[in-house]
């Protein structure tokens, strides 16, 4: 069961208002806090949004974590990090249930610089970063998009980089992305939980780029892949 809290200011403009004001609401679901502003105007089946921001700041990852299944993450009780995940989504446009109309939305993650790793380990993700940001246009598939700005692993036996963007998300997606990574499994291993009774050795180093939409990737056309590993 989920705790809801629920505190802040809404109100109406006059007596037969059709228009809702937000102001510094705060809504804590499941311990996740969010905090929305803005307006919003109703009537003839649709809501029209005005500046509206909802934001999730500097949410702790650990606490997210303990609501993820356990078999999932087996040992989520042992996970130990600093991560902590911000979100803020800005929505404008009109919702219409008559016409299917959607409202626009562009919604930014980011993950700063973060250690990760399980507790009775010395080796672990010693830098964790994700900076991403999700365009929603309703009336336009095309337009829909995800951009990754800045996204990097760095650990023991770990380092991955990488960055890209992926549009026509509702169509035939087009992926441009660029990525390049080394993994040493003898390392990598040792930042897993005891008990994992997991074994492996040897190397892999890569590096891809990606121009090509979704439908035409085949293992056959990633001539820009190069993989290596011992």
């Amino acid at each position: 069961m989920f705790n809801v809290y629920i505190n802040g200011n809404i109100s109406f403009k006059g007596r037969n208002s059709k228009s809702v004001s937000v102001e510094d609401l705060k809504i804590s679901l499941a311990g996740i806090p969010f905090n929305i502003n803005g307006a919003v105007k109703y009537g003839n089946g649709s809501l029209q949004t005005d500046n509206l921001v909802a934001k999730i700041e500097e949410f702790p990852l650990e606490e997210f974590i303990k609501y993820i299944p356990k078999a999932i993450v087996p040992q989520k009780e042992k996970v130990n990090t600093n991560a902590r995940l911000s979100v803020e989504a800005n929505i404008y446009g009109t919702y219409n249930a008559v016409t299917g109309e959607l409202p626009y939305a562009d919604i930014a993650v980011n993950i700063p610089n973060s250690y990760i790793g399980f507790q009775g380990r010395k080796e672990k993700i010693k830098d964790l970063h994700l900076n991403a940001t999700y365009h929603f246009r309703g009336d336009n598939a095309d337009s829909n998009l995800v951009r990754i700005e800045k996204f990097g692993i760095d650990g023991d036996g770990i380092m991955v980089s990488g960055k890209g963007a992926v549009a026509d998300l509702m169509g035939d997606p087009y992926i441009n992305m660029q990525m390049k990574g080394y993994l040493n499994l003898d390392s990598a291993v040792q930042m897993l939980p005891a008990g994992s009774d997991l074994f492996a050795q040897g190397t892999v180093d890569a590096s891809m780029e990606i121009k090509s939409r979704l439908s035409n990737l085949t293992p056959y056309n990633l001539a820009n892949t190069n993989l290596k590993g011992s």
